[in-house]
This record gives structure tokens, sequence and C-alpha cells, in this order.
């Protein structure tokens, strides 16, 4: 089937005009029983009635779309002909027997498939957020990525549902869990440095980096992650845990600024500084 137009038509118009109850000439009558929109696909229940008391029960599809000068017009489909979307709620599939036509039963099988995948993600998601909010000092949490250029990031933050990770490309990124295929949690390599004190200098505290973004930087010096140090600086900073010497590391955070943490000889003070503070 085609596309059908409604000109001047709004959207709220064109839901309201496709779910209205209908009756012909011969007295059959046509009752949505139940709709929901999913994107710009609706979906609905509906029961014909005839006279003769047959009473027909089947699942819509209409997509829709936004036809500029010609208003909002709307694509008919039911489960009959196998639509290619599968966000019909389950509930519609128990509401209506199976009309098993040649592409229905497939079609059920991959709303089904769909559903548990969205079930899958959200696990992801509650599982991550207690890996996350469970961590134990020097534990970071790691995600693997799809349908992404970036392969892999470490969490900083989640808010909203919507996760805070630093990728392996060093860029700042806020994603939805469903770019997450996996996670792990892994230990930064390293002895641990331990520092009575944690010092954060006027600067760093007006700079408006968050505080949760410093606590990462602040685990990842504590167990052996530098940051952006070279290669010398990383080696002298490994010979140092051996003798509880001095230790730098080099940050740059999700607003540009640049952030150095260094530990005194002896451990007893970490400083957290800006670098025109050092």
């Amino acid at each position: 089937m085609g596309w059908y137009y409604t000109p001047g038509a709004s959207r709220r118009d064109l839901i309201r005009d496709l779910i209205r109850e209908e009756k012909n000439e011969k007295g059959t009558a046509r009752y949505c029983l139940k709709h929901v929109v999913r994107g710009n696909v609706l979906w609905t229940v509906w029961n014909i009635q005839k006279t003769t008391g047959e009473s027909i029960f089947y699942i819509g599809c209409d997509l829709m779309q936004n036809g500029g000068k010609d208003g909002w017009g709307h694509k008919p489909m039911d489960e009959s002909c196998g639509p290619h979307y599968y966000t019909c709620p389950l509930s519609f599939l128990e509401m209506v027997p199976d009309p098993k036509t040649q592409f229905s039963t497939g079609w059920r099988e991959n709303v089904r498939a769909y559903h548990d995948k969205q079930a899958d993600k959200r696990k992801n998601k509650t599982d991550i957020i207690k890996a996350f909010n469970d961590r134990k000092e020097g534990e970071q949490i790691q995600v693997h990525l799809v349908r992404s250029v970036i392969k892999t990031g470490i969490v900083m933050d989640i808010y909203r549902s919507r996760i805070h990770i630093i990728a392996d490309n060093g860029g700042r990124y806020i994603l939805p869990p469903k770019f997450i295929e996996r996670f792990e949690v892994i230990n930064m390599a390293g002895p641990k440095i331990i520092s009575k004190n944690f010092i954060k200098t006027v600067g760093v505290c007006n700079s408006g980096i968050p505080h949760l973004e410093l606590q990462s930087f602040l685990n990842w010096h504590c167990s052996g992650n530098y940051g952006n140090m070279t290669e010398g600086d990383k080696e002298q900073n490994n010979e140092s845990l051996k003798t509880k010497g001095f230790i730098q590391s080099c940050y740059t955070a999700s607003n540009g600024a640049v952030v150095w943490l260094i530990t005194d000889p002896g451990w007893e003070t970490t400083t957290i500084l800006l670098p025109e503070e050092y």
C-alpha cells in the first residue's frame, strides 16, 4: 500500500483520525481497542463486529511521516503482511490470536526477539550501574561498544540513564546504554599510592571540573595510570614506587582543562593542581 496524506493535518490530528470508530452502510463496525505510538509507528488492536455476530480481531501498523505542505500522512499495514517493524507491545500479541498467515507467525517471533533484546539491554544497564556503584578502590568499569567508531571506554559517571565515559581515543562521551555491548571490571595496573592528605588547589576548585572526574583522575594516579605523561616520566614514576618517591600524573578534563596530580616523596600528600599553579 502507498502513503495517504491529509493536507494541513498535524501528527496528533492524524493519530486521532486513525483510531476513530467506523461503521459502514452494511452495519459492520470497527473499534480500536488499544493503541500505542512508538516513534513514528502507530500500533493498534482492532475489533471488527459484523451484523452476523462474527467478531474479528487484528493488529494494525501505521507508519507515519510529515509530508510538509501535504500534512502528516500514513502507510497502513497489519500483521498479516509481516511489517519490518517490531516495536509492537507484547500485550497486543496476547489480545489477538495469531492469524497464521504466510508472514504473521514469523513477524510475531521477531517481535518477541526484539523485546527479549530490549530486556537484555535494560539488564545490562542495571548491571553496569550496580558494578559502578560497588567498585572498589583501584577498580574501573570498562565498556565495550557497538555501532560506534569508539571501541572501548572507562565509565566516569552515570546520570539519568546516560553513561559518561573516557573513550580509548581520549575523548569524553555521553552514551545511552544501547551502545554498550558488554562491560567488565578491571583493576588499574601498578602498586597503590596511599596518601594521608589529598589537596585540591584554589585553581582546581574554581576550574569547573566535575568532582567525579577529579575522583577518576585520582583513582588512576593512585593505581599507576599516569595519563598524558611521557614514557620517560612513566618509567621514573614506576621506579619511585619502589622507594615511595616523587610521583606525578597529568590528565585532560572534559572541559579542556589540564590537571596535574603530584604525590610528594614519602607519600604523605597528593596535590591536585592546574599547570599555572605547578
